[in-house]
């Protein structure tokens, strides 16, 4: 997720919480406009856990890393689904993000659009 920070536009706010160590309290969670998670197999269900979180309270939620674009059906829920390597798509979610799009983000073969 450090990474990803480094990646987005200079004048967002971020707030890195790392769900190994730290809690995402309420107001954390009420502070986001936008919040982005991912991770490997072992980190599923805290991303499971975080997308129903945003869901539930209308947050727009990126997902993204190893397990999702292994496994990007099991993260359909999720308002955005980056599949591979961050750094070859951030420039086109941000564009996306800022005209009020919500879709995959992929630069894989065989990844397909998200259905509503």
């Amino acid at each position: 997720m450090i990474t990803v920070a480094a990646l987005l536009p200079k004048h967002w706010e971020v707030r890195l919480i790392n769900r190994n160590t730290e809690l995402l309290t309420e107001e954390n969670f009420a502070w986001a406009d936008m919040v982005m998670a991912g991770g490997m197999l072992p980190q599923r269900n805290d991303a499971l856990h975080i997308i129903d979180m945003c869901r539930a309270n209308g947050k727009p939620v990126v997902i993204g890393g190893p397990d999702v674009t292994s496994s990007p059906d099991v993260y359909s829920a999720a308002n955005f689904q980056v599949l591979g390597e961050a750094e070859e798509i951030m420039a086109d979610f941000i564009a996306a993000w800022q005209r009020g799009e919500q879709r995959v983000f992929s630069r894989l073969p065989w990844a397909r659009p998200m259905l509503p």
